[in-house]
């Protein structure tokens, strides 16, 4: 109640819908937004509380005040999380003391949200698309950072905007879309270390002093000729930064050049620009940069880090296929953005618990747990944590107990000959610290 009156989601007393109720409505409705109405919400609440409430009533709480109710709820769920301690079990990678992985999801919803949710694609220009920045420790499942924007503040602006979240011997993997040199050296100058894909944009010179950048045709050409799959320089990125880094090269198998090449010309057709013959060429190759020292990173490790980076890639695809963040329908922007913020919420609530679960079962019994299995198994059990809620804490636990127990049997990721999971990259590293000491 009291947030509800900080929000000013309630002024008086709540005769037709208190704020419980209204946020239990919104949290545990259909995840299906598109097929949610106001008669279905209604009928939901009559069931559930034995009180009438017209459409026009709830329709009439969806308002400027209900949005603020539900943005302050996640403001300060997210605050307590970002400030409690670090969960006491991880995952390896002891040569770091987080590993943080970033990255944005997209989506389109009404177009007559443009106004607010719009995208500065010229080719997207007249869809209403809406952007979340995430950013978590994989170690520990910590989340470090949440925020809802436009599709056109673009990755790079928001990376400059959180660099000072950065701390001492934190490690930092990024994607292109966050490679921003002022951005890198201020990591840098933390104590802390980055892993990126270069961007071509930048100049990277093998001296402080080189007047002319490094020529990567040269590089491609030298590598087939010497048959050579991987190379490494110590060079000076950036015209005016001169930032010192790691420049990791390495040729890609002729498949996944076939697979970029059809990407980028996809892209560009879309776009309607042509792809030049420097782009053609380096997409043959991966390039990365970072100021992690050989001893902590071999070079034949490189890689095997920076695919870490796609476990978050796994998290947006349980979002999505699973809690349906992405499904909407056109209602006024009041509604939309109400059930969006509960989604995020409930959404929160899941991946805190899942990673709990994953990392207790790491540390104890080194199983390892998979996003989407447990993802499902999570939302098929919403109904019950409904119930369980109303029943009270014992209730709550013995639900807990039996969604772990579930997990636990149906949602465990069997190891494969020769492939390489998330977690047995991360042992990988675990083993190297104990090398090098």
């Amino acid at each position: 109640m009291r947030i509800a009156r900080e929000s000013k989601f309630v002024r008086r007393e709540c005769r037709k819908i208190t704020p419980i109720e209204f946020f239990d409505l919104c949290m545990f409705s259909n995840p299906e937004m598109k097929e949610t109405t106001l008669n279905t919400l209604t009928s939901t609440f009559e069931m559930d509380t034995e009180k009438y409430l017209s459409n026009q009533s709830l329709n009439e709480r969806f308002n400027e005040r209900s949005v603020e109710f539900m943005r302050y709820l996640l403001k300060h769920f997210l605050e307590e999380i970002i400030s409690e301690e670090k969960n006491k079990y991880s995952i390896e990678l002891e040569c770091f003391e987080t590993v943080k992985i970033k990255d944005s999801t997209c989506f389109k919803i009404s177009d007559d949200l443009k106004s607010i949710y719009n995208s500065s694609n010229k080719a997207d220009c007249k869809l209403s698309i809406i952007r979340i920045q995430f950013e978590y420790d994989l170690k520990t499942g910590q989340i470090c950072y949440i925020d809802i924007q436009a599709s056109a503040k673009q990755d790079n602006t928001d990376a400059q905007l959180t660099v000072d979240n950065v701390k001492e011997k934190d490690l930092i993997i990024r994607d292109l879309g966050y490679c921003v040199l002022s951005v890198l050296s201020k990591i840098d100058e933390k104590k802390s270390y980055f892993l990126s894909r270069f961007n071509f944009k930048s100049i990277a010179y093998e001296t402080k002093d080189s007047e002319i950048g490094i020529d990567f045709n040269k590089i491609i050409s030298d590598l087939k000729k010497n048959n050579l799959q991987c190379i490494e320089k110590n060079v000076f990125v950036g015209r005016k930064e001169r930032l010192p880094v790691r420049l990791i090269i390495e040729v890609l198998p002729e498949i996944q050049i076939s697979n970029r090449l059809q990407n980028l010309r996809k892209n560009a057709k879309r776009k309607g620009v042509k792809l030049s013959k420097e782009i053609i060429s380096r997409a043959s190759l991966n390039v990365y940069i970072t100021n992690v020292s050989q001893d902590l990173l071999p070079i034949n490790k490189v890689r095997n880090l920076y695919s870490l980076r796609w476990q978050i890639e796994i998290v947006f695809k349980a979002w999505k296929s699973i809690g349906k963040i992405n499904s909407t329908k056109k209602v006024k922007i009041e509604r939309f953005e109400t059930m969006f913020y509960s989604r995020l919420i409930l959404i929160i609530i899941n991946w805190l618990l899942f990673s709990q679960i994953r990392n207790y079962l790491y540390h104890f019994e080194k199983k390892y747990l998979s996003v989407l299995k447990s993802f499902k198994i999570q939302f098929e059990m919403i109904l019950d944590f409904k119930i369980a809620l109303k029943q009270g804490v014992s209730s709550l636990s013995k639900t807990i107990q039996k969604l772990i127990d579930i997990i636990c049997k149906k949602c465990i990721i069997s190891k494969k000959k020769g492939v390489k999971n998330s977690y047995i990259i991360m042992e990988m590293f675990k083993n190297s610290v104990k090398e090098t000491a």
